[in-house]
């Protein structure tokens, strides 16, 4: 009996396995149907869209490749090519361009069709939404020399303000400048306008919401509006930096580390100290500097011949930072170790980008994290790469570069600094303090 029933068993599961087999099989041969009849009925449409093409009647031929763009075949991305092509002999911009930008937004679109549309938004002054589309355009097509040029001649407008000062301390952050005035120094908020007036000896820039200041005979530390949260009491001669936690103080001719508090860190003193965003610390000893931890204990030795401070008076960009040994200079990551071989007579901080270097001729040019020049060294003088420009030096002015070398601002600049944030200071020929900005840097950042 219970071999009976074993062989019901089978027999009922084979039955089962060839219905679900034939159902399967009358499925795909639905769809099979239904994909062809799709297909006829689309080429019947495109052979339509022909003939109309042969008398040039552009809008009918238009209506018949849309019509057959409602079907969903393999054939849609050919009858798309069509389309664009019938738009734009017959004029219909607007369609060429709705069309061109889904393709963009699916990723398949062709550089010709990037370019059409970005022309036009440019044309139109609508430089932001070009720009935008033009850094899609690039990650599509990344070694495109033309796409390349037309996203560098529109992302870098630069405009400028007078501040009408002109004795300035270059900021970590561009919301608060400090400027001097009489003798007196004050800070300037990111448009150029006075935020806080001119009442102190001495100031460093702001770091977040608070800075040092010396207004009578000791330093403070103020928030942005100018609320005491402490009070020098240790006899700190001069603040040479501050830096959201940490203040450097200066004791006769010895650098030492102090709490926002003003309290000394650790007992040791130093030739000089660079702080940094990223809690790193270099302290220079008997000639030499050494870079600590944010607990003050040595990553490296005392190995570096120097170590070069940025625009901003740090010396690390990220994990990078200019270094030199007995050879030269080179970019060191945050453990102090070389990024590579090569090494240059002189270099510049490190800012967000490709450093200024020297080969020794006096001439100055800008090295990659290979080690390589990437812009030979014929200026007179430069400053490192950020915000994808470098201030360079030549023809007794200053002046901004790309990164392929073309000039993209001049305007008389006897002073120029490193863009931060799409920001950055510079003077003008009689010496005003300027306030540049990258119009279009929230576009491409």
């Amino acid at each position: 009996m219970k071999k009976k029933n074993i062989v019901k068993s089978s027999q009922g599961k084979v039955y089962l396995l060839i219905v679900a087999i034939l159902i399967i099989v009358w499925i795909v041969s639905v769809v099979l149907l239904s994909e062809n009849k799709d297909k006829k009925a689309q080429l019947d449409l495109v052979a339509e869209a022909d003939k109309f093409l042969e008398d040039n009647i552009y809008i009918r031929a238009a209506n018949s490749l849309t019509e057959a763009l409602k079907y969903e075949t393999d054939y849609n991305r050919d009858i798309e090519d069509k389309l664009l092509y019938v738009y734009k002999e017959g004029g219909f911009v607007g369609e060429y361009d709705a069309l061109a930008r889904q393709r963009i937004e699916a990723g398949y679109a062709s550089k010709e069709e990037y370019t059409d549309v970005v022309q036009r938004l440019i044309d139109r002054d609508s430089k932001a939404s070009a720009i935008t589309i033009l850094k899609q355009a690039l990650e599509d097509y990344p070694d495109d020399v033309d796409l390349s040029k037309l996203y560098d001649d529109n992302r870098f407008d630069i405009s400028y303000s007078n501040t009408g000062y002109s004795t300035y301390i270059n900021p970590v952050e561009l919301i608060s400048i400090p400027v001097s005035y009489e003798n007196k120094w004050g800070y300037l908020d990111e448009t150029g306008r006075l935020a806080i007036d001119f009442e102190y000896k001495d100031v460093t820039p702001f770091f977040g919401e608070f800075a040092v200041v010396k207004k009578d005979a000791q330093y403070e530390l103020i928030d942005t509006s100018c609320n005491r949260w402490a009070i020098d009491k240790s006899g700190i001669d001069d603040v040479v930096t501050y830096n959201a936690d940490l203040i450097v103080g200066k004791k006769g001719d010895e650098y030492g580390i102090y709490t926002q508090t003003f309290a000394q860190m650790g007992t040791d003193f130093y030739e000089d100290i660079i702080l940094n965003s990223n809690d790193l610390i270099c302290v220079k000893k008997n000639g030499r500097w050494a870079i600590l931890d944010s607990n003050l204990k040595q990553v490296t030795d005392f190995v570096f011949n120097d170590i070069v401070r940025n625009s901003k008076g740090e010396a690390f960009a990220g994990s990078f930072a200019v270094v030199a040994d007995e050879n030269g200079y080179f970019i060191a990551d945050t453990e102090g170790r070389a990024l590579f071989d090569n090494r240059y007579k002189l270099a510049k901080g490190m800012e967000e980008g490709y450093p200024a270097v020297s080969d020794g001729s006096g001439k100055w040019g800008f090295v990659n994290g290979d080690g390589e020049l990437i812009i030979p060294c014929k200026y007179m003088d430069a400053k490192s790469f950020s915000c994808d420009v470098a201030p360079v030096y030549e023809a007794g002015e200053w002046r901004y570069i790309t990164k392929n070398d073309v000039v993209v601002y001049e305007n008389n600049l006897s002073v120029a600094e490193p863009f931060n944030e799409g920001c950055a200071l510079a003077k003008d020929g009689n010496g005003n303090l300027l306030l540049l900005k990258l119009r279009y840097y929230e576009y491409y950042k």
